[in-house]
């Protein structure tokens, strides 16, 4: 007998007969049939995992959920971690010093200090890369000071030294790229040191232009002085277009006629 999958055979056997009357008699009992059961076979199904849970090693949203639980024991974590702060921020130049030793030429980010130091909480390392930024930005300008100094149509002109300290936080910009802290630190120096410098540069600046005006007036003077114009009407002049203030004039004109005289042998110029 064939078995069919899932239905299994109980007994197998004939059916008897016998004739009456002529005719064939079909036993009715049942108890020689044929029957099939239906057997239950294991199905494999498919179970969707459940989340897999968010850990994480953060400081503080581990302070955050326990504050949720018990208020208690988050405020004994926030304690710890602000006195985990504290206590690296004193040794921030220790970690700034030792991370810049190892570190390579660049900028950097918080993440990469976090790889050097990984027990540090994150605002100590955000403080670490601004640190480094600030370090590596006052030895980087020194050389463009340099070059300001050494070029006096830079140094001693404003519109020229104006472009050129922008052109400098330009190229700064690019060095920096999208790197947060790093950059901070790096730009905050940068204006630093180009605004103490260019301080100096200023007052240099109208010194400068102050000679310039002092040497074209005594000229004036002393050609004047030569073509027998009137030196009253020449200093009324420069009272109007120059910087130079009444006792600065005086000073000049009467240098300058004394030069004229004894250079000249004129003593009666002395009378003009």
């Amino acid at each position: 007998m064939v078995n069919v999958g899932g239905l299994q055979p109980t007994q197998s056997g004939q059916s008897e007969g016998r004739r009456k009357r002529g005719r064939l008699v079909v036993d009715r009992n049942t108890s020689n049939r044929i029957s099939l059961r239906p057997i239950a076979t294991p199905v494999d199904s498919y179970v969707r995992p459940g989340p897999t849970p968010d850990v994480s090693s953060n400081l503080e949203r581990l302070s955050a959920a326990l504050a949720q639980l018990n208020p208690a024991i988050g405020q004994i974590a926030q304690q710890y971690h602000q006195s985990k702060e504290k206590d690296q921020l004193a040794k921030l130049r220790f970690y700034t010093e030792q991370f810049m030793k190892d570190k390579e030429q660049g900028a950097v980010t918080a993440t990469q200090v976090k790889e050097m130091f990984p027990e540090l909480v994150p605002t100590v390392a955000a403080r670490i890369a601004q640190a480094t930024g600030e370090i590596e930005a006052k030895r980087w300008v020194q050389g463009k000071v340099q070059e300001v100094l050494e070029n006096d149509d830079i140094r001693l002109n404003t519109q020229n030294r104006q472009a050129y300290l922008e052109q400098i936080r330009e190229e700064a910009r690019g060095i920096i790229g999208d790197n947060e802290f790093y950059g901070t630190g790096f730009l905050d120096q940068l204006d630093r040191s180009l605004n103490e410098f260019e301080t100096a540069w200023m007052r240099e600046t109208a010194a400068h232009h102050e000679e310039i005006q002092k040497l074209s007036f005594s000229e004036q003077v002393a050609y004047t002085l030569r073509e027998g114009g009137d030196l009253v009407e020449l200093d009324a002049q420069w009272k109007q277009s120059s910087s130079l203030n009444n006792i600065e004039r005086n000073a000049i004109v009467v240098q300058t006629v004394i030069n004229e005289a004894v250079t000249s042998e004129q003593p009666e110029l002395l009378d003009r």
